[in-house]
């Protein structure tokens, strides 16, 4: 594991990446966005864990293909867990990632567009850590909006799983693109889930769960008219 002496952003980051192409192209990612401070690179899942356990970290990019301990794997063994972005090449981790509170999960080649949107989502998260700490709290993580959105979509409004898990990725902002791409589906099946998914939530938006619902269908119209 390396440590970086020249980190100077606000939030402190690791990096855990076994692929020397994917690390560096990380790193420069990472490197140029002034709001994160790259505190550590680990080459292996054991390495990373070790980090978690060593120092304190805000955020944590993590390939879950790693040596000795899979991404999903150290963060679940890890004491102190910072928000987790995974990267890896593959769509196959996807719902386990999400399960277990992953801020979101960029797919290799990460693309410089979805990385912002990765950093962005992160960074609303870290915010309210930020704004606990001012206020001499402990900083404890809330649930992720998504997470429980999916629940509410799936016991309220009968929502099959994959419907709300597309649901849960349009609140947190994700594009029609990452969505089909994240998880591996043709724009034809998109279109139908999101003409079910209006049909389902459509009738209840004015109940007590009228917020989420007139979210979701506006933003589910907007999405169904650009895969026309």
């Amino acid at each position: 594991m390396s440590a970086n002496n020249t980190a100077t952003g606000t939030f402190s980051t690791l990096l855990a990446e076994d692929e020397p192409w994917a690390r560096e192209l990380m790193v420069s990612y990472i490197q140029n966005r002034p709001e994160l401070a790259l505190a550590a690179i680990a080459k292996d899942g054991q390495e990373a864990l070790q980090a978690i356990m060593d120092q304190e970290f805000e955020l944590a990019f993590l390939d879950i293909n790693l040596p000795s301990l899979t991404g999903i794997e150290l963060i679940k063994e890890a004491p102190k867990k910072p928000y987790i972005i995974f990267v890896t090449v593959s769509k196959d981790y996807a719902l386990e990632a999400f399960d277990i509170g992953a801020v979101d999960y960029l797919l290799k080649p990460v693309s410089i567009e979805r990385f912002h949107q990765a950093v962005d989502k992160a960074l609303l998260f870290l915010s309210g850590t930020l704004n606990q700490q001012s206020s001499g709290e402990a900083p404890v993580p809330e649930p992720s909006q998504s997470k429980r959105l999916f629940r509410l979509l799936q016991a309220d409004y009968g929502l099959t799983y994959q419907e709300s898990l597309i649901c849960s990725q349009i609140y947190e902002g994700l594009d029609r693109d990452a969505i089909i791409d994240l998880l591996g589906i043709k724009k034809g099946t998109m279109k139908f889930h999101l003409k079910s998914i209006f049909a389902k939530t459509i009738d209840q938006s004015g109940d007590h769960n009228g917020n989420h619902s007139g979210k979701l269908q506006r933003l589910t119209v907007f999405l169904y008219k650009l895969l026309k």
